[in-house]
């Protein structure tokens, strides 16, 4: 019950933390006050450190076992879910996330009228994966969310947990920070009631139809 308490709390503290960050995001560009948060550059930098990390062969060739350990697929197989991470990372590295986060200008009808869109973190955001993708299903969710500085919640598949556990352990080795992505290790039945108790604004769930049906 502990542990249940300490999510939901968490990811409640995490929602409010974002919409703040909304609200200033909102406010910069308004005032077009252009300025580098320690934020943004502490998140560019733990992504291209884990992009060169995953260049390593002997990391490459740890993540390609575990998975096989858990899955029944071919190296090749395997090792294509981690380059395709690598690339992912690769091509949202640095400068790329704030693009992720840029308003929309569209000239209005009348003369000096101008419409103004914008992107901001939603808050909590839960991820629940399968279990045939253990990396590059999730891994891929996850960092969108995290790159638009979401709160997340991570449910892999109950078998293959430990694959997206080190992967999350090896964004926080490059410095991502620690309270930004939880996880929990458990079976469905239990899920279901931090899900209930969390307030999720947006969930992404690959598995049966049966189950995206009840979320």
């Amino acid at each position: 019950m502990e542990s249940l308490c300490s999510i939901f709390l968490s990811q409640m503290q995490r929602s409010f933390e974002c919409m703040q960050i909304a609200y200033l995001n909102a406010q910069r560009v308004v005032f077009t006050i252009l300025q580098e948060t320690q934020r943004d550059i502490t998140f560019m930098e733990a992504y291209v450190k884990a992009a060169a990390l995953m260049h390593e062969k002997p990391v490459e060739d740890y993540f390609t076992k575990l998975i096989q350990r858990l899955v029944p697929k071919s190296d090749p197989q395997a090792r294509g879910e981690f380059k395709i991470v690598r690339t992912f990372l690769e091509n949202f590295a640095g400068d790329n996330i704030k693009y992720l986060a840029e308003s929309v200008e569209t000239p209005g009808d009348p003369d000096g009228q101008v419409g103004r869109s914008y992107r901001w973190p939603l808050g909590p955001v839960i991820v629940i994966s399968c279990f045939n993708f253990p990396l590059e299903i999730p891994a891929m969710q996850m960092l969108g969310a995290l790159f638009m500085g979401n709160k997340l919640l991570v449910k892999p598949d109950i078998k293959t947990t430990a694959v997206i556990e080190q992967f999350i352990r090896m964004l926080h080795y490059c410095g991502l920070p620690l309270t930004d992505c939880d996880m929990v290790h458990t079976n469905g039945a239990t899920f279901e009631n931090i899900y209930r108790m969390t307030d999720v604004r947006m969930t992404q769930f690959t598995g049966s139809s049966k189950v995206a049906v009840r979320l």
